[in-house]
């Protein structure tokens, strides 16, 4: 095993699920731009994805705490991938709003990625949207 002599290892792939099983660091790169490079333990340890169901489609979610790296909404269904949330936080936040408590889990590796990668197409969509709305 060539990690166990010290020396590193670059694996580029797109199995994920395998990066994830050998990998102690990584690097991710979205359109050619590093946009992540860490321990795995500490980036998994450090993301959650925060699931809430709204009681209403029209009542606004909660202020997310921490750093959020995308939100996807589908009526009153919300999904957050967030850096160092503060669940307290958000609990007690959910729990004045008489808002359910929302269900939080550690994502995988793949969960991440496609979450910034969606955020990444849909800041890409919008630029471009804007440039085009700017046209004479």
């Amino acid at each position: 095993d060539v990690s166990a002599e010290g020396r590193t290892v670059l694996l580029a792939s797109h199995q994920v699920s395998e990066v994830e099983r050998v990998a102690d660091m990584v690097a991710i790169l979205l359109n050619g731009r590093l946009v992540c490079v860490e321990r795995l333990e500490e980036l998994k340890r450090t993301t959650q994805e925060v699931l809430l169901s709204l009681p209403d489609p029209s009542a606004q979610p909660p202020e997310i705490s921490g750093r959020v790296l995308a939100h996807v909404a589908f009526a009153h269904e919300h999904i957050w991938m967030v850096r160092d949330l503060d669940e307290t936080v958000l609990r007690k936040t959910c729990h004045e709003a008489n808002l359910p408590t929302p269900q939080i889990r550690t994502p995988s590796l793949e969960d991440i990625l496609l979450a910034m990668l969606r955020e990444y197409r849909r800041d890409s969509f919008e630029r471009v949207s804007e440039n085009v709305a700017a046209l004479p």
